[in-house]
Parts: structure tokens; C-alpha cells; sequence
């Protein structure tokens, strides 16, 4: 069954980009993903990854800051490119956009920003 650019995204980044079913990450990648990401402004860096990396990934963001709730606040297509952007808020609270190019039902590259803030222990940002 076949899904659009925009279920393929969404599904990732509820599932795996939450924290809340990293397990499902190959619904959504490809067998290797070129991921491009660095903060507004800043040199970017490039790195393949194959899935399990990412769940790595996401499994140490985890054990590092904590459980957080993801909010997609943005999500639109253009052919095979996809871009969301996110509100996460846990200990840190992240920003996000990004832009998901999907082949085949998965992502395949995607390009990320991001900028963090961080949550006082009362809940306020500093």
C-alpha cells in the first residue's frame, strides 16, 4: 500500500522523532538516508545513516535529556519533498524544521535546523 509524501513524514516523526516508537523507524527510512543538519547559520555536516543508527540516535537524545512531547506544528508537500516543522519540549525544548525528500514510500535525505532552549526546573524557558 502505497503512501504520500506527507503520511510518510508524519508517520516518522510521530513514531520516531517523539521518542515514542523509535522501533518503527524502517516504516519510514530508507536503507540509508543522507542526513544534512546543523543550526541556522552554522557549517552544516552531512552523515549517512542507516535506520538503526537513527534509533541510536533517538535512543541517546533519550538517555541524555529525558522523555519529551512532540508537536508537529507545520507539514507540507511538494512532489517528493516534504517540509514539517516541530515544537519538542521535555527538559529542552527544540525547534525544528526540516526537509524530507521521500523515494519509494521512505525517506531517503532530508535537511534539518533546530535551535534548543532550556526549560527551568519550575517549566519556564531561560
Amino acid at each position: 500500500m502505497s503512501r504520500s509524501p506527507e503520511e510518510v513524514v508524519l508517520g516518522f516523526l510521530l513514531d520516531v522523532r517523539s521518542g515514542e516508537r523509535p522501533e518503527r523507524v524502517h516504516d519510514h527510512l530508507a536503507r540509508w538516508v543522507v542526513a544534512r543538519q546543523g543550526r541556522p547559520g552554522a557549517k552544516r555536516t552531512a552523515a549517512v545513516r542507516d535506520p538503526d543508527q537513527h534509533v541510536r540516535h533517538v535512543r541517546e537524545m533519550l538517555s541524555s535529556v529525558g522523555p519529551w512531547t512532540l508537536q508537529v506544528l507545520h507539514l507540507t508537500a511538494c512532489g517528493d519533498l516534504v517540509e514539517a516543522s516541530w515544537r519538542q519540549t521535555g527538559r529542552v525544548v527544540e525547534h525544528g524544521g526540516a526537509r524530507y525528500r521521500v523515494e519509494d514510500d521512505r525517506i531517503i535525505e532530508y535537511w534539518i535546523e533546530f535551535r534548543h532552549d532550556v526549560a527551568s526546573p519550575g517549566g519556564a524557558l531561560r
